[in-house]
């Protein structure tokens, strides 16, 4: 007989001394309770992870269409495309000044130079803008300044000579510049003295 032999019938023989173990009704009902209370923990477990889960599904899935990529919008091709080459809401050209609308550039007074778009002078007893390159258009006096469109301007008549415009406060020009590209300029006002005036302008050129 081996040591498991003697184990199991040492364990048989006090089984039969001590006879059925018996549960009283009261531990009986605390054993149903705790199961009961361990099952409901378990459910509410169950139902808080499917409720987590849910909501990090809901987030993950507006995260994913608030990333997604609009539609897109055609982009202009190349010939219709709209580029500001310059531009200033204001600017001060003295008399003798010269003024590149390319590249927004002032000049002082000296020889003529081949980028000049536009030069400011006094003939007789009033100002004048001296363009050398191309003659502007005036647009009408009831022009309104930003409502003019590039393709405003690319459809203008620009004749190839010089002109002296005279300046008047608040007209607005277009002018083909040096480099080929559209400009409009108005004029704001004028001021300075008899012998050192200037004017006071915004302008926008388009490529």
């Amino acid at each position: 007989m081996n040591d498991d032999t003697d184990v199991r019938d040492l364990l048989q023989a006090m089984a039969a001394e001590v006879g059925p173990v018996r549960t009283s009704p009261e531990d009986a009902a605390r054993k149903a309770l705790g199961g009961l209370l361990r099952t409901a923990m378990i459910g509410v477990l169950v139902l808080t992870l499917v409720a987590v889960g849910g909501v990090a599904g809901a987030r993950a899935f507006r995260a994913s269409n608030s990333e997604r990529p609009a539609a897109r919008v055609p982009s202009p091709s190349p010939s219709s495309a709209v580029v500001i080459v310059s531009q200033s809401s204001l600017d001060t050209l003295l008399s003798g000044d010269r003024f590149e609308l390319d590249a927004g550039l002032i000049f002082a007074p000296g020889p003529h130079d081949a980028r000049t778009d536009v030069q400011l002078a006094r003939r007789g007893t009033e100002l004048v803008l001296i363009f050398r390159l191309s003659r502007p258009a005036l647009l009408p006096g009831n022009t309104v300044f930003a409502a003019v469109s590039p393709t405003d301007l690319r459809a203008l008549e620009y004749e190839p000579v010089g002109a002296r415009i005279p300046v008047r406060a608040g007209e607005v020009l277009a002018v083909r510049t040096n480099e080929g590209n559209y400009s409009k300029l108005q004029v704001m006002q004028c001021c300075g003295s008899h012998s050192r005036p200037y004017i006071e302008f915004r302008f926008v050129t388009y490529g």
